[in-house]
């Protein structure tokens, strides 16, 4: 029994580890799709509303971008790209473990 609870914990942990990884090649991959393309406008719908702007789902690079605005989803808009930072850090915390067998 105390095992699964070590390997749950465990695989726990990986998982989270392995989304924050993919969360953040991503962030990069995006970042580095439009870095050169600051100050243009682009269209797309708005598919949601946070509390931090708008999701707009361009579609030329698709992207999901967060627009800085006061916006209903739903609704088409222009959106002008103002920066572009890519800084890619991701904390990982390794666990040490040791078997060690005689005989």
């Amino acid at each position: 029994m105390v095992w699964g609870v070590v390997m749950l914990g465990v695989m726990t942990a990986s998982d989270s580890l392995a989304d924050d990884v993919q969360g953040a090649c991503a962030e990069a991959v995006k970042a580095a799709t439009v870095w050169h393309r600051v100050g243009e406008t682009f269209r797309g719908p708005i598919v949601d509303v946070t509390a931090n702007g708008a999701l707009v789902q361009i579609s030329d690079p698709t992207i999901l971008a967060l627009a800085v605005s006061q916006c209903v989803a739903g609704v088409e808009v222009t959106v002008r790209l103002i920066e572009v930072e890519v800084e890619v850090e991701v904390e990982v915390e390794v666990a040490k473990r040791s078997v060690l067998f005689d005989g």
